[in-house]
């Protein structure tokens, strides 16, 4: 179980997990290495620039212009540092998109692509899926229930699927 919920809270570019802090935020140095981790896109460069100073406080401005907009939500940090083995430079989602595009045209679409899929958790319907669900969506509720079901009840476990194993 602990396997699955890690996977869910987390996204992986290639085989780079991109892990994410308790405030939601992602690791820069995990995009770097998902990036190939070039001496020359590494994340404390990236700080340095104008363009990451101006978004951090252009954050900040919004947040603090529009109080309604972020329905009471207490605002956190864009970016912070954490030192030790499981340390790095954690940003918010727009900072995630704006480093990959600092770093390369080709890596921004790939982050883009990969935070796309991310939102949906990676539940894409096929076609023929969408298909039944629009001409007999009872039939389609009572198949999600039972996979569901089978979900809860451990009997299929969505990381270990593919290898046909369960969850335990």
């Amino acid at each position: 179980y602990s396997d699955w919920c890690l996977c869910l809270n987390n996204l992986t570019i290639d085989t780079i997990t991109i892990r994410k802090d308790s405030e939601g935020r992602y690791c820069l140095n995990d995009l770097h290495k998902a990036a190939g981790g070039a001496e020359k896109d590494e994340p404390n460069r990236y700080a340095r620039t104008d363009e990451f100073r101006n978004l951090i406080e252009a954050n900040r401005n919004e947040y603090e212009s529009n109080p309604a907009k972020n329905g009471g939500k207490v605002w956190i940090a864009p970016c912070t540092t954490t030192g030790g083995c499981r340390g790095g430079t954690y940003v918010v989602e727009e900072l995630v998109y704006a480093y990959a595009m600092w770093i390369s045209p080709s890596f921004h679409l790939k982050v883009i692509r990969v935070f796309k899929e991310y939102a949906t958790k990676g539940m894409v319907m096929k076609p023929e899926v969408a298909e039944q669900a629009i001409n007999d969506p009872k039939v389609f509720m009572a198949k999600a229930i039972a996979l569901v079901d089978e979900l809860v009840n451990g009997q299929i476990c969505p990381i270990k699927a593919k290898a046909g194993r369960t969850c335990g």
